[in-house]
């Protein structure tokens, strides 16, 4: 099942969640490209507890912070199916290739990162704002953890 914007942030910040883990799943498919693969789990990693606490806290769930979310979603798709196909690719040859600095995929790969880092910081951006501005039981109780977060 697709999910588009209009089904509401819960949604598409589940779908995300399993987007990132799966990227997370498919670094185990590629050898070499420590720095920018690691920094891609990590970056997973961090933008899925954001995502799994903002979860409990309506007051951030707003329309932008629903399609930095969804932008999340779709670049953690694109991402998964990236290193999946590096992986196959991979896989087909007798002798796997290590990815190093000087390949286009490595290279490939830091860009994935940048953007994910760079998608990551608006989406906390957008929460920190709704977190300032908001004046709602739910961001009391656990706006806490989720600066913490950010």
């Amino acid at each position: 099942m697709a999910i588009t914007l209009t089904d509401g942030f819960i949604p598409v910040a589940d779908k995300a969640i399993d987007n990132l883990h799966s990227v997370k799943e498919s670094r185990n498919e590629l050898h070499g490209a420590k720095e920018p693969l690691e920094g891609i789990v990590a970056e997973a990693d961090r933008v899925i507890d954001i995502l799994t606490v903002a979860q409990g806290v309506q007051g951030v769930q707003s329309d932008a912070v629903n399609r930095q979310t969804f932008v999340i979603m779709e670049l953690a798709s694109r991402l998964t199916v990236l290193m999946m196909t590096m992986g196959a690719e991979n896989r087909r040859t007798l002798e796997p290739r290590m990815l190093k600095p000087e390949n286009a995929e490595y290279r490939h790969l830091e860009g994935m990162l940048r953007q994910l880092e760079s998608a990551h910081a608006v989406l906390s951006e957008l929460i920190r704002r709704r977190l300032d501005e908001g004046d709602f039981e739910s961001v009391r109780l656990a706006g806490a953890e989720l600066r913490r977060l950010l």
